[in-house]
């Protein structure tokens, strides 16, 4: 089997096989809502008392130190990223 052949087919299986498992089978069926069920409303808020507002002490969220330590690392990854995805850019092109 050639490679064109093999990636064809393997794709190929792939949606077959998503497709079979996206098919809800239970809608399917003929007893799933005949007869369809019948509810009876209820009113529920009469039994609970309403909640307080809490006042705000402060005017924003805080920061701790692991989230500054998260935002740093992520800032520094992504200087990273960026490095290497220029590198590679630049690698196949000769200056003029």
């Amino acid at each position: 089997m050639t490679g064109y052949r093999r990636m064809t087919t393997t794709v190929f299986a792939g949606a077959v096989l998503a497709l079979g498992l996206a098919t809800p089978t239970a809608a399917f069926a003929s007893d799933y809502t005949s007869p369809p069920p019948s509810v009876t409303p209820q009113v529920l808020a009469s039994q609970f008392e309403r909640a307080t507002v809490a006042e705000p002490k402060g005017e924003t969220l805080p920061l701790t130190g692991s989230d500054v330590a998260e935002m740093a690392l992520l800032g520094a990854g992504s200087v990273l990223v960026g490095v290497v995805v220029v590198r590679r850019g630049r690698r196949g092109t000769a200056p003029a």
